[in-house]
């Protein structure tokens, strides 16, 4: 738990004096005291990431599939490392055998999804999208990218009739299920823009670079209701 608490801080204000190593320390006495403890190897594994100590990184996180009796989360760090690292089989190993471990854990879903996609294998994608979606329906970034990936294998009439069901699901007070009720061309660029408008100036930024992606992307698909002059990916760029 001091382990922790000492990385969360770090990790939520780069700029205040923090302690890494002593949280790396402190998360091996906890390994010490408690080899099955899963949590203090992700702690070990994002210090090291915190030090860009990539293969003692990996070795930490080794260590946990090995040791620990719920080792889900350290699978799933180490595909992202492996992923980053354009390890894409080991990635798709982790996530596999996370995936088996958690049937219901939708982040390893999406992650599978992910590695599928950058591959390739676009028709794996969208099934592991899909259950990541089934799983989370709340959250657009399975949606669409299931969405995507159905695209891009030719089922261009089962990904807009998928997009359409999730935006009719979706919780329309978060701004982006707009992007997906863009995406199904129930809104107009105009619109997903105003609902990505905020009041705090860097949410506004950073929402606004967001939109312009999506409006981006579904030009490339020939997909949404544009405006004149419509905003590209150079914008968000």
């Amino acid at each position: 738990l001091r382990a922790a608490i000492r990385l969360g801080k770090c990790m939520e204000n780069d700029k205040i004096p923090c302690d890494v190593q002593q949280a790396i320390q402190d998360a091996e006495k906890a390994i010490e005291l408690n080899s099955y403890n899963a949590g203090a190897y992700t702690v070990l594994g994002m210090g090291y990431n915190l030090q860009k100590k990539y293969d003692q990184m990996e070795d930490a996180l080794k260590r946990c599939v090995r040791h620990a009796s719920k080792p889900t989360g350290c699978r799933d760090m180490l595909s992202i490392l492996y992923y980053f690292e354009g390890r894409y089989e080991e990635a798709a190993a982790e996530l596999k055998s996370a995936a088996e471990a958690s049937p219901s854990d939708a982040n390893v879903q999406r992650g599978l999804g992910s590695v599928y996609y950058v591959t390739g294998r676009f028709s794996d994608a969208a099934v592991a999208f899909r259950k990541a979606a089934e799983l989370e329906p709340e959250k657009i970034q399975a949606h669409y990218w299931n969405f995507l990936a159905l695209y891009r294998t030719g089922e261009k009439s089962e990904a807009l009739s998928r997009i359409k069901s999730a935006a009719q699901a979706l919780n329309k007070e978060n701004w982006k299920s707009s992007v997906i009720r863009f995406y199904a061309s129930q809104i107009t660029e105009a619109t997903l823009f105003k609902a990505a408008m905020d009041k705090d100036s860097e949410t506004d930024k950073e929402q606004k670079c967001e939109a312009y992606y999506f409006t981006g992307m579904a030009r490339l698909l020939g997909l949404g209701a544009y405006e004149t002059d419509s905003p590209t990916l150079r914008r968000a760029k």
